[in-house]
């Protein structure tokens, strides 16, 4: 522990001195610190835990699926329009607003069950690599038609 009137030769003969510090209020102030960063972590691991997963493609499929079967939704998990029409003797479900790579696996999915249509888009032939360059196409978010098979 340094005492307060203890004079010290500093630089050029100068005499500092030195203000007294408690070894006490240092471990305290240091646990302190210590504590609060420990109560953060917690407090921001409670609020992530309880915060809901973010919407899938699986989600979206379920919706669509939903909506051909006379379900009325009009937005879907991630937040865009969600509509379905009769066409002729089909039923068309138009989802809009979906980030690229949720277009890519909901694609995959949706394709097996009918026709999909990205972006006004219809592939001839269905593949992980055709999907993906036509929902990476423009820069922003994707519509996504779908005509279930009957």
């Amino acid at each position: 522990m340094i005492h307060s009137n203890v004079a010290f030769p500093g630089k050029h003969g100068l005499v500092k001195r030195h203000a007294a510090r408690s070894s006490h209020s240092s471990v305290l102030g240091l646990g302190l610190l210590l504590g609060a960063v420990v109560l953060g972590i917690a407090g921001y691991a409670v609020v992530r835990s309880n915060a809901p997963p973010p919407p899938t493609a699986t989600d979206l499929v379920e919706e669509m699926t939903q909506a051909a079967r006379g379900s009325v939704v009009h937005f879907h998990a991630l937040g865009g329009a969600l509509r379905a029409a009769r066409i002729g003797n089909r039923v068309v479900v138009t989802a809009e607003g979906i980030p690229p790579d949720i277009c890519v696996q909901a694609g995959w999915t949706l394709a097996r069950r009918g026709i999909v249509t990205i972006n006004g888009t219809t592939p001839a032939r269905v593949s992980a690599a055709a999907l993906s360059s036509i929902c990476n196409q423009g820069s922003g978010p994707v519509t996504i038609s779908w005509a279930p098979r009957q």
